[in-house]
């Protein structure tokens, strides 16, 4: 995306919980926008940097007219069908809710951190997706396991052919589950030759499991800290 903070169209600056919605909406619009390869209602067909500032990021109730885009029952907020997107944090920009990528790429979190979310904190999967980093950004609670050992569920979820994916000086922490390549036995002629895959740097610290689990996936697991 690039350009100057304070003047730059292609940078959108979400200013707390309070502006949850703006960013629903213009996500959703971007959809239109890259389907049509036009501009399109409050998106440009342009690479995107959302920044999120400093603050704890709950979600809201339903948002009429966004599609599937944000799912309360879960609490994933989907990016769907678009490319050249950065979603970054500056200061401590606490997600409360989970992120999933689908048939979209050249994706990018950076500096975001992800508890007490319902599902997933970051799930990617679709052959059409590709190209997405996770890079500087921390899964589980700050102090203590979860009560139930299927929520939150996995930190980052490499799943369907999703193809091209780093992990990168991410933390891991009081999770049972932190990370899934590849969902199922039966997958196999979607999966095989996809999920490709790296993690690389990472700090896991008293987390239970799937550090990570693969399942026919093409994966690289170097230099990462396990603790406790």
């Amino acid at each position: 995306g690039g350009g100057n903070i304070k003047t730059s169209t292609n940078i959108l600056i979400v200013n707390g919980n309070d502006d949850f919605e703006e960013l629903v909406r213009h996500l959703y619009d971007r959809i239109r926008a890259y389907r049509n390869k036009a501009d399109f209602g409050r998106a440009k067909y342009a690479p995107l940097v959302v920044i999120m500032e400093e603050g704890v990021y709950t979600g809201t109730g339903s948002l009429s007219g966004t599609g599937s885009v944000w799912s309360p029952s879960t609490g994933m907020f989907s990016i769907e069908e678009q490319a050249d997107l950065t979603i970054i944090g500056r200061g401590d920009a606490v997600l409360k809710f989970g992120f999933n990528v689908k048939r979209s790429w050249n994706i990018i979190f950076r500096n975001l951190t992800f508890f007490d979310y319902y599902d997933d904190g970051i799930n990617i999967g679709g052959t059409e997706t590709h190209h997405v980093w996770v890079d500087h950004c921390t899964f589980g609670h700050p102090t203590t396991m979860p009560a139930n050992k299927d929520h939150p569920d996995g930190g980052v979820d490499v799943k369907d052919g999703a193809s091209y994916v780093t992990v990168s000086w991410c933390v891991f922490r009081n999770s049972w589950k932190t990370g899934l390549v590849g969902h199922s036995d039966s997958n196999e002629s979607t999966d095989t030759g996809r999920l490709k895959t790296t993690f690389y740097m990472n700090h896991y610290v008293n987390t239970n499991s799937r550090h990570p689990r693969v399942r026919f996936g093409e994966v690289h697991v170097l230099n990462n800290f396990y603790e406790g």
